[in-house]
């Protein structure tokens, strides 16, 4: 399997060499839930494949996917507190399993490490302005940002029309983009309008890669195909 940390920049070779003697190798199947809200639990997961979603809320909603490279579940090992969300794999995972205290004692050691993960923070807060606003442009953009988002995350598949993701619903959409799913349906029409994006049940299709960028004013790139 090829190392995730080349396209995330969280890890070097280095570190993950270092990282995966404080722990071991786990896999979990598709759906399986892997943390619950309110678990007393602080262990990290690196992920090397596969994605987990965050799952909170009555209905569920997803609220992040984590995807190769990324660290999940660590704001319990960081503050000691109960798991605040589920952890569910969406496809199969395989991660490196690291106890809490062997983790806060690796980032402790390792301040690149450490502001590599507030950089990436402070990357997620920015993708979610402008502020929350009920105006077409906006939920466009913020629609937009959220399909660049999943396909970062790896939940996309080459199809001939584009790039298809699935398994993600219009309110969970509504959720990752921090709008409503009434916002999400006004966000997509005039994307579906001018071609960019169709839509089925719980998928998505993205007709025109290039102007799904140019509304969320960032690119996606990878050196792979999805």
């Amino acid at each position: 399997m090829e190392n995730p940390t080349q396209e995330t920049g969280l890890l070097n070779e280095a570190e993950l060499g270092e990282l995966a003697e404080l722990g071991h190798r786990v896999r979990y199947p598709a759906r399986s839930k892997v943390v619950q809200e309110g678990d007393n639990s602080d262990f990290v997961l690196y992920l090397m494949d596969g994605h987990i979603q965050v799952v909170t809320g009555k209905p569920p909603e997803i609220i992040r996917i984590y995807g190769p490279g990324d660290i999940a579940g660590e704001r319990a090992s960081v503050t000691g507190k109960l798991r605040s969300a589920d952890l569910v794999a969406f496809d199969e995972v395989e991660a490196y399993f690291i106890p809490g205290r062997e983790w806060r004692r690796f980032i402790e050691q390792r301040p690149a490490v450490l502001m590599k993960l507030y950089r990436a923070t402070l990357d997620r807060l920015e993708s979610r302005e402008p502020s929350r606003s009920a105006s077409a442009s906006t939920v466009e953009f913020k629609v937009a940002s959220a399909l660049i988002r999943l396909l970062e995350s790896g939940l996309g598949q080459a199809v001939p029309e584009g790039h298809r993701i699935s398994g993600i619903s219009q309110r969970e959409l509504g959720y990752l983009s921090d709008i409503s799913r009434e916002s999400v349906s006004i966000g997509l029409r005039p994307l579906r309008e001018r071609g960019a994006i169709s839509t089925g049940r719980n998928c998505f299709t993205i007709l025109d890669l290039a102007e799904i960028e140019r509304v969320a004013h960032r690119s996606y790139r990878t050196s792979e195909p999805l």
